[in-house]
């Protein structure tokens, strides 16, 4: 028997339904959380909690360091013993206390502890409800139901980041502080928290599980060892290096260098997360006309790009120029591999591979990356934009000229 999942409302394949499913709005709340920390978390720990670049590089790199733990983890016991669902309630009743703690602190080694927390909660939503989404597609297809596109389920999560932003935009700019992004996550946090228990069970069916002693992580790190698949997460880590260098200052070199104010950074950053919103609507048209390792390499590019303008033209109009191309760069580095990884995996270890890639490649290249980018946003933060530009290079090399989509077990 496939699960207990009420399909008759989860099967809407309408990008915008008048009435979402659960899994959708989980998206949402889950991701208006990030929505609330990303665009302005840089600014908040300088600003409010007095820290210098290298300290904001080194909390930032060392909250990363729960990516090592977290994802692997949540997708192990999704993948084997425990309910997502569960899991997912914990990850924002641990993440949003943590967020109410920061709130009222001060002081360096307290906000690390508490970023941390913080991170090592939250580090493994993103891959626990992309496993459920694929774990319920996978269910559907099996009962011979319509299953609804990972796409139109993500972007409901692109509209959740987007949110948070209009409403701090007013906030700041009627004169208040940049510590209000800590409430307003917590906020959604609760939100999150609530609704996870109106998920559906998307627990695989126990004839699809791995018997005895068959580890899901193991499984999935061989995956990951066959030689195509070593290409892509070189490439991935490659890429990562940079992206999350530059991302994680981007807030700062956006008012120190490019000269915005603050409440306009989250507009600025969210100009290209609505273009995201049309890209993620077109990836199954793409995806039947490029396929996903032509949408990365375009998707690579589109990054240099973004980055040799910001770097060479830093003013208000150019940043908004280099945010049009966000949408592919999203399309094509953040979401299609996660579909790959997904059309690669077999079913007793669909949750895990998204955990044990987001563990070994985005997390680990994300703690590298930041605490490196600390050391040189103290010396010249103009230089990180041409540090990433470099770094995707070498991606974009290896995805055209080394790496070859193969077919599932191949």
């Amino acid at each position: 028997m496939v699960g207990h999942v009420p399909y008759l409302h989860l099967v809407r394949t309408h990008p915008f339904p008048l009435r979402l499913n659960p899994l959708q709005r989980q998206f949402f709340f889950a991701y208006a959380v990030m929505g609330c920390l990303v665009p302005f978390l840089p600014i908040y720990l300088k600003q409010v909690q007095g820290l210098d670049g290298g300290q904001i590089g080194l909390a930032l790199g060392i909250s990363g360091i729960s990516v090592l733990v977290s994802p692997v983890l949540m997708t192990l016991l999704a993948d084997t013993r425990f309910d997502a669902r569960h899991l997912a309630a914990l990850i924002f009743a641990v993440g949003g206390a943590a967020l109410l703690l920061l709130f009222f602190s001060h002081g360096f080694w307290v906000v690390l502890i508490l970023l941390f927390i913080h991170s090592l909660a939250y580090a493994g939503a993103l891959p626990l409800h992309d496993g459920m989404a694929f774990s319920l597609q996978r269910q559907a297809e099996t009962a011979g139901w319509p299953a609804i596109p990972y796409h139109r389920i993500r972007v409901w999560g692109t509209i959740g980041f987007i949110g948070p932003s209009l409403l701090l935009f007013f906030l700041l700019q009627a004169g208040g502080s940049t510590s209000l992004i800590l409430l307003c996550g917590a906020g959604f946090s609760i939100l999150a928290f609530g609704h996870a228990f109106r998920l559906p069970n998307v627990r695989l069916a126990p004839e699809t599980r791995l018997a005895g002693a068959q580890i899901p992580t193991a499984m999935a790190a061989k995956l990951l060892l066959r030689p195509h698949m070593r290409i892509f997460c070189l490439a991935m880590f490659i890429f990562f290096l940079g992206a999350s260098a530059f991302s994680s200052f981007y807030p700062l070199y956006l008012i120190e260098v490019v000269g915005v104010e603050e409440q306009w950074v989250g507009l600025i950053f969210n100009f290209g997360v609505v273009i995201e919103i049309g890209f993620l609507l077109s990836l199954g048209w793409l995806q039947a006309r490029l396929g996903l390792r032509k949408i990365m390499i375009y998707g690579t590019l589109c990054f240099i790009l973004q980055m040799l303008i910001l770097g060479l033209y830093p003013n208000v109009g150019m940043a908004i120029v280099a945010q049009s191309l966000h949408g592919m760069i999203i399309l094509a580095l953040y979401i299609s591999p996660i579909i790959y990884l997904n059309r690669q995996s077999g079913d007793p270890f669909r949750n895990s591979i998204q955990g044990l890639y987001t563990m070994l490649i985005v997390g680990l290249s994300r703690i590298i990356g930041i605490v490196a980018a600390g050391q040189v946003a103290d010396a010249n933060l103009r230089l990180l934009p041409f540090i990433a530009a470099a770094l995707a290079l070498i991606t974009w090399l290896l995805f055209l000229f080394a790496f070859r989509d193969q077919e599932p077990n191949a």
